[in-house]
Formats: C-alpha cells, sequence, structure tokens
C-alpha cells in the first residue's frame, strides 16, 4: 500500500528539502477526489461504478 502525506506534512517536507515539485509549489484542486482501492478490490462492481460517477460528474482528477 502507497503512504500519503496529509498536506501540512508534506508542506514541512517541501520546506525541508525532502520532496521535490516537478511543478511550481503544491497544488490542490477544489472540486476534486482521488480514490485509493486495494489491488483485489479494484475491479468491484461497486468500486468501478462509484469511479465512474465521479468521472462522469467531473470530480476525479
Amino acid at each position: 500500500m502507497k503512504r500519503v502525506l496529509p498536506p501540512l506534512n508534506a508542506l514541512r517536507a517541501f520546506a525541508a528539502g525532502r520532496l521535490v515539485a516537478p511543478f511550481d509549489g503544491p497544488r490542490l484542486p477544489s472540486r476534486s477526489y482521488c480514490t485509493y482501492v486495494a489491488d483485489a478490490k479494484a475491479g468491484d462492481e461497486l468500486v468501478v461504478m462509484f469511479r465512474s460517477w465521479l468521472e462522469r460528474e467531473g470530480m476525479c482528477s
């Protein structure tokens, strides 16, 4: 499973030089959601339907 840093920890890591941003500063989308699903559940019908709905609604980046 991948580890995700909370935004404040990520900003501290940027400031300390432990992370590098490929773009000019971190940007958080205002109306976007990300989904993280275990590989074993990625094909689950409800997961697929939910992700598809997010994409159709333009809320998934």
